[in-house]
């Protein structure tokens, strides 16, 4: 079973970060961050059950400026897919 988790992505100048689960995740790039991301979904209950979950993070364009909102704000959002392993 594959389920989706939709998160807000924002940058403070110095790390990547989300505070959509249940504690901020960061890191100093977006690499990171997916590490970061894969290992909160890993231990998540939610998401026990589920063989892969589709991360959807999309950039908090409060912290955008507002004269740069006309410069395709989307090449900030992107997907990708954290797959688990099961063991038995």
């Amino acid at each position: 079973m594959c389920s989706e988790l939709e998160l807000t992505l924002s940058h403070d100048g110095h790390k990547w970060f989300t505070d959509d689960m249940s504690s901020q995740l960061c890191g100093k790039d977006l690499r990171h961050l997916e590490d970061e991301i894969s290992n909160a979904i890993s231990i998540d209950p939610r998401f026990i059950d589920n063989e892969s979950v589709n991360v959807k993070l999309l950039f908090d364009m409060n912290q955008f400026p507002r004269w740069l909102h006309q410069y395709q704000s989307h090449y900030f959002n992107y997907t990708f897919t954290v797959n688990k392993q099961k063991i038995d």
